[in-house]
């Protein structure tokens, strides 16, 4: 896709207990299934904002896609592929700006994918602002087709072998539409409005959610198999500059304010009161709850001090002891003009060569398999693309 895809460590519904054996297989690999997770959706769904992405209404002045295509020469939906994606709403016009196989993509899809970037795109001067509207439109069309091939392979797959699994996966996206209603009319969206974009929304859900599924059924347990262990250590002989680590150090600071208006009155008496409070902590752990004393910000932080690297740490006096300590460690009370500073190390990371160790190995693991699973969707959706029947429709 053109945006791209996070593959690893996305969990899906998963297809694993609807598919029947073989059903949604990748070639000799098998029939590798999905893991399952607590959030399906989330990570494959489009992108959303805190209001909704775009209505029909919203489309920038002047842009027309395509015109409609006229019904006596629009090509006859395939009789092997299912019909489920969702229709438009009885007596709405909508143009289609492509087709796949009979079935359409109509515009206002596309303008919902590339919604999100709109009002950027139209603060653009001319003739930039065309030329990257354009773009972005034919990207999303193509997008599109993408998911629609996908979707319609597998769900004929699912038609033939397993209907009931493809049941299951229509009531998950009607819940995960049902959670996208509820999220617009939070945002305020009026019920009119929601009823206008309510077709073409949820027939973008059905069908991104669905491909996607289908898709890393037909590519992850093939993907996973592939990255061995010798793999990541060639990666990391090859790469050793992507692991690389500077001086850097997470703490906590407990700032005890002195002078005027504060409950001490000079920075000594700030430090002895500190002095009591460090003397009554059993364990370095147990630091936390001097965030109770804090007169300073680090408490919106939970506790956490500015700045994690040499030249920003504030403020600069307490940097000499912070790189001197170690994790947990507990340092000195540091007095300062305004009061006393408390700090601890909650972790310490060295300038050098991050070790291959099974932290660095996981991070690999997930890259490589992201790369080759980008590759092996592309070379499912030429595949499924070579064998389909494709046609844009001009713009007018």
């Amino acid at each position: 896709m053109s945006r791209g895809c996070r593959w690893i460590g996305v969990g899906l519904i998963g297809l694993s207990g609807l598919a029947v054996p073989g059903c949604l297989g990748l070639g000799d690999h098998g029939a590798e299934l999905l893991p399952k997770a607590e959030n399906p959706a989330a990570q494959i769904a489009p992108q959303e904002s805190p209001a909704p992405r775009l209505a029909r209404s919203q489309r920038p002045e002047g842009v027309s896609l395509s015109r409609p295509r006229p019904a006596d020469h629009a090509p006859a939906p395939d009789p092997g592929i299912a019909q489920t994606s969702l229709s438009p709403r009885p007596g709405v016009q909508m143009n289609v700006r492509a087709w796949v196989n009979g079935k359409p993509i109509f515009e206002d899809e596309v303008f919902w994918l590339v919604g999100p970037e709109l009002r950027q795109i139209q603060t653009l001067p001319e003739p930039r602002r065309s030329e990257v509207l354009a773009e972005r439109l034919n990207g999303a069309i193509d997008t599109l087709i993408d998911q629609e091939v996908l979707y319609q392979d597998g769900v004929n797959k699912l038609e033939k072998a397993n209907p009931r699994a493809l049941d299951k996966l229509k009531e998950f996206v009607n819940h995960e539409f049902e959670k996208q209603v509820v999220r617009m009319q939070k945002a305020g969206l009026p019920p009119e409005q929601l009823k206008e974009i309510e077709p073409v929304a949820k027939r973008t859900l059905q069908r991104s959610l669905i491909s996607m599924e289908y898709v890393r059924s037909r590519i992850m347990g093939y993907v996973e198999s592939q990255v061995s262990l010798d793999a990541i250590k060639e990666y990391y002989e090859e790469h050793k500059n992507e692991f690389q680590t500077v001086d850097k150090v997470k703490w906590q600071d407990v700032f005890i304010a002195a002078g005027p208006g504060t409950r001490h009155a000079t920075p000594a008496d700030a430090r002895r009161f500190a002095e009591e409070q460090l003397s009554g902590l059993r364990t370095p752990d147990e630091f936390s709850r001097l965030l109770a004393h804090d007169d300073g910000d680090s408490k919106l932080r939970g506790g956490e001090g500015v700045g994690q690297r040499r030249g920003e740490i504030q403020p600069p006096v307490l940097e000499e002891y912070l790189f001197k300590m170690r994790d947990g460690e507990i340092g000195p009370i540091v007095e300062v003009p305004s009061g006393v500073h408390l700090i601890r190390v909650l972790k310490r990371d060295y300038a050098g060569q991050v070790p291959l160790n099974d932290e660095t190995q996981k991070t690999i693991r997930k890259k490589l398999q992201n790369q080759l699973a980008d590759r092996e969707y592309k070379r499912v959706v030429r595949e499924l693309r070579g064998r389909a029947i494709i046609r844009k429709e001009t713009g007018s």
